[in-house]
């Protein structure tokens, strides 16, 4: 019941969720709206293999929570489609590792933070790499894919570091 974890979530903690989801919402209404896709059966391709990884979880020794083996499809995403394709793939990934068999049913408000966490850290990495850091590492495919995955995966801990400050309820494992 989303109700129940917003009326027991601390007022901070629940406008930190409102601003990742306003934001989330608002990057995906732009994707849809700046929708491109040079090859749209490579788009298909990319999302139902990302989709099919999202449902592979991988418990890490000594954490509590499972790592999505979306990760690598995401940083393809960043370096080979358009913004539009990965904040696509990317809230769509993040719903589907969330509601795919976790440990603990999460909400809705859990599982629309997921979603709406990984397109920011998506469209963030995706940013910095093909428009900050483009013409330095244009030539390097190494390159992109080492600062795809540090922007990316710093970014997504992060938020979800603040998450857990905030005590945001039923992670997604």
């Amino acid at each position: 019941n989303p109700g129940t974890a917003s009326e027991s979530m601390p007022r901070q903690a629940m406008l930190y969720v409102v601003g990742v989801l306003v934001a989330g919402l608002i990057l995906l209404f732009w994707a849809v709206l700046q929708w491109q896709s040079q090859d749209p059966l490579r788009f298909a391709c990319y999302l139902a293999l990302a989709g099919a990884a999202a449902t592979l979880k991988v418990s890490l020794p000594g954490m509590r929570s499972t790592i999505s083996m979306n990760f690598v499809l995401l940083l393809v995403a960043i370096v080979a489609l358009s913004l539009p394709e990965a904040v696509l793939m990317a809230t769509l990934v993040g719903i589907i590792q969330c509601v795919w068999k976790p440990k603990k049913a999460p909400t809705a408000i859990r599982t629309l933070f997921n979603g709406a966490c990984l397109s920011l850290s998506t469209a963030i990495a995706y940013a910095v790499c093909n428009w900050a850091a483009g013409a330095w590492l244009s030539k390097s495919l190494v390159g992109l894919v080492i600062l795809a995955t540090l922007v990316l995966y710093s970014c997504n801990t992060f938020m979800r570091s603040e998450e857990h400050t905030s005590e945001l309820q039923s992670p997604c494992n």
